[in-house]
């Protein structure tokens, strides 16, 4: 690699550049490498209140509580965990909420945004309200949801702002927790040891499969990143140089959540990647977010074949691209810009709704796992989708890969290609399922909408 004390007039704005673009690779590949746990909660719902709705700014997070209803039994009360959000799009530390005893939150900053996200599980949603009891907790307005159940059944809850503290008490449950001192994430159901100076690559993943057996299901995880600059010089990256920290967690009653900041060592600098994402690991799945943030047209910049890699290797586990529902592409080594257009071109044809879901499914003895990829039908029309690798040893050497890395035989991968991305900024949704239950239905997160019903003391508004 050439060094860079040579290159004048476009070094600040290079440097700018490889951030962004960078900045917008590295968390989409860190993401298929979240932890594959096994448990009792499949797909959690998440909710955020409009913009213009009358609780924003003015309703205390302590207050607000999850409850279903039922004749017989009155209201029941359902964990719920709310994750404060500021502007940036990362976990608001100054508002961090931590359940206490009595499944109450406590709050530095006591009032609702659009941004915060309302965390629940869905198994507890019950028959319609009628409007007859008074409501609980001494709350004068809820707010109805709705999630379609089995057979076509119509099951709610309800968000009650809460001017009393609940009566019916529990003790909130920890699902999955973290340990800084061994850097672990983990519940009853899987250990996530990650990398110790990126915090999103695990160094390996023990999960339990549903007859009780702790296998090792992969391990050694790394990233790669390649960027062919045009009237420049190519630059790759790995686990030495892409670094990323924890910079604030809290564990709920429904999942363990880390807001968790990305930067890159170039030389003798350490640059602030300015991207953030929230982390969510639940009993039964996992989740990464991302917002995908590019300063600059990409194909006046980039060579094809610029991309980023991200590679693992696998004990117990294993993917099935030919799995029915298996959806992702295999992208085989040397593979020609024709090619990728061609595939692009097919995999439109497949997507024609508004976003586009990207599944592989895999094993972890006889548990089903599946790994789940949401992106807008914008961003694949410019070629940016996962292809999985079924040979990473022989797709560096292709495509010429120069960063030794740690990938042997038994690696696999996911490729994306970045060199035709457009200026702008692009949202991405990652899952990973694990359990006996996965199926073609089973889609994350779990679909739950206002009704737009609200209750105002006993009167339906």
């Amino acid at each position: 690699m050439l060094p860079l004390k040579g290159y004048q007039g476009r070094s600040a704005d290079l440097r700018s550049m490889v951030s962004k673009v960078i900045s917008g690779v590295i968390p989409v590949l860190v993401a298929a490498g979240a932890a594959i746990p096994e448990g009792a909660l499949a797909c959690p719902a998440y909710f955020n209140l409009d913009a213009g709705h009358a609780w924003i700014g003015k309703i205390p997070l302590s207050t607000i509580h999850l409850y279903s209803y039922e004749p017989k039994a009155g209201w029941l009360p359902l964990s719920l965990q709310i994750v404060p959000v500021s502007d940036d799009l990362s976990i608001d530390t100054a508002r961090i909420s931590q359940p206490g005893k009595q499944g109450a939150q406590k709050q530095t900053d006591t009032s609702i945004t659009s941004r915060d996200r309302l965390v629940f599980e869905v198994s507890g949603f019950k028959g319609r309200f009628d409007g007859k009891a008074a409501l609980p907790c001494g709350g004068q307005e809820l707010v109805e949801l709705q999630k379609a159940g089995d057979g076509g059944k119509q099951v709610f809850a309800y968000l009650v702002a809460c001017t009393q503290h609940p009566s019916a008490e529990f003790e909130p449950r920890y699902p999955v927790t973290g340990n800084p001192a061994k850097r672990e994430i983990s519940s009853s159901e899987f250990v996530y040891q990650y990398h110790p100076r990126n915090e999103l690559l695990y160094e390996s993943l023990n999960a339990k499969t549903s007859s009780g057996e702790w296998v090792r299901s992969a391990y050694e995880a790394e990233i790669t990143i390649r960027l062919d600059i045009k009237r420049f010089f190519t630059l790759e990256f790995n686990n030495e140089d892409i670094e990323s920290y924890v910079m604030a967690s809290t564990a709920g009653p429904v999942g363990f959540v880390e807001g968790i900041s990305f930067y890159l060592r170039l030389l003798a600098f350490k640059i602030d990647l300015k991207m953030s994402t929230i982390a969510s690991f639940f009993e039964k799945s996992a989740n990464i977010p991302m917002v995908i943030d590019v300063p600059r047209n990409a194909p006046e910049n980039l060579h094809p074949g610029s991309g980023s890699l991200y590679s693992f290797k696998l004990d117990r586990a294993t993917f099935d691209p030919g799995h029915p529902q298996s959806n992702m592409p295999v992208q085989k080594a040397g593979t020609t810009l024709v090619e990728h257009q061609e595939k692009t071109r097919r995999i439109l044809e497949q997507c024609p709704g508004v976003e586009c879901r990207f599944r592989l499914m895999g094993k972890l003895g006889e548990d089903p796992i599946a790994l789940d990829m949401i992106l807008a039908r914008n961003i694949v029309e410019m070629g940016f989708f996962p292809n999985l690798v079924l040979d990473v040893v022989e797709f560096r050497k292709a495509g010429d890969w120069k960063k030794d890395g740690r990938a042997d035989g038994s690696s696999r991968g996911v490729y994306f290609e970045t060199s035709g991305l457009a200026k702008g900024r692009y949202a991405i949704d990652t899952w990973i399922l694990f359990g006996k239950d996965v199926s073609s239905e089973t889609v994350c997160p779990a679909k739950v909408v206002t009704t737009g019903q609200r209750f105002n003391g006993n009167s339906r508004q």
